[in-house]
């Protein structure tokens, strides 16, 4: 029978926690796949835990050197022949469900390239990723990040290789958002409301320890986000668009980031590039929310600043004004 998914996983030193990783793989209750593992040079003894297993589904590839894992992705991608792709990294689980769930949602739902779950993070942290199941708001969230967990993903193999799109080292260490970016324009996404990836949190993954680098990378690919909508690339708009995905200090006007926020909006409608309606209710949560980073302020500090936008909800104002008289009179 042929196969009718491929599972893609990069291997790089990932000896401490990639037997586990297979496991989770060859246990799945769907078992029509091919398991394609791209070994990226790995110094550890990763090729003799690959080795082994004596599962037929299992193909290694393996590289002479270390080249990064767009370069294995892009490797592996052009092996591919199955109708779906199902990505897994080396040192994660997927849920013995994960494989049958997707598939049978790809089958029933032939509009969608990319599906994707919830997420469960372990190891140095426990937490569950939740994504949004609308289409629309998928795609609309990518002004900002990715709408869908890359790992936790199947792909429609064709959606990619009828468009020759592919993984890109144009935006380093943002391959993923990249790629989502490119695939808006080509096919809708989905996530099934489940966990069914488990994605372990390590220290050398943690955003905390490089968050400087995180600001610059996220600055060098908006800069591509935002001439989509045919928007002037410059510092402001860049510092603006940051400090509303991810950047929690405050350096501009409020009514900056509301005359942005329309502005945005605005474009969208003129260039089409993102569901329209979504587009505008994503940008109103991302306003809603920045506003609330105001509330630590004094009392008269965030009625000043109300004065200055004159587009602040009454709700939002009303919130204010108890979150600020109930600190004053010690209330939790």
């Amino acid at each position: 029978m042929e196969s009718a998914i491929t599972v893609l996983m990069p291997n790089y030193n990932n000896e401490k926690f990639l037997k586990e990783a297979i496991d989770s793989v060859l246990n799945q209750t769907f078992k029509n796949f091919i398991f394609l593992i791209v070994d990226d040079g790995s110094t550890d003894i990763g090729i003799e835990i690959i080795n082994s297993y004596s599962d037929s589904r299992i193909v290694l590839l393996k590289k002479e050197n270390n080249s990064g894992i767009v370069d294995s992705l892009n490797l592996g991608l052009e092996k591919i022949n199955t109708k779906y792709f199902i990505r897994m990294d080396g040192d994660d689980i997927s849920t013995p469900d994960r494989f049958q769930l997707l598939y049978d949602f790809m089958e029933k739902n032939p509009n969608i390239g990319v599906c994707g779950s919830n997420i469960m993070t372990f190891g140095n942290s426990n937490e569950l990723w939740k994504y949004s199941t609308s289409k629309d708001k998928i795609k609309a969230r990518l002004i900002f990040n990715g709408g869908v967990g890359h790992a936790s993903c199947i792909f429609r193999t064709m959606v990619l290789k009828n468009n020759t799109i592919q993984y890109s080292n144009t935006y380093p260490y943002m391959e993923d958002y990249d790629l989502f970016s490119r695939l808006k324009a080509v096919t809708d996404f989905a996530n099934i409301d489940k966990a069914l990836y488990y994605y372990r949190i390590l220290e050398h993954n943690s955003t905390v320890k490089n968050i400087h680098s995180i600001f610059d990378r996220y600055r060098n690919i908006y800069k591509k986000i935002i001439s989509e909508l045919n928007i002037d690339i410059n510092q402001k708009n860049i510092e603006i668009h940051l400090e509303f995905f991810i950047k929690s200090t405050i350096s501009f006007k409020i009514k900056e980031y509301k005359e942005y926020v329309d502005f945005l909006i605005e474009k969208n409608k003129e260039n089409k590039i993102y569901p329209i309606i979504a587009f505008s209710e994503i940008l109103h949560e991302k306003w809603e929310q920045l506003f609330f980073k105001i509330v630590p302020l004094s009392l008269s500090q965030s009625l000043s600043y109300f004065l200055l936008s004159r587009n602040i909800s009454i709700n939002q104002l009303k919130y204010l004004v108890k979150f600020k008289i109930n600190k004053l009179v010690g209330r939790k």
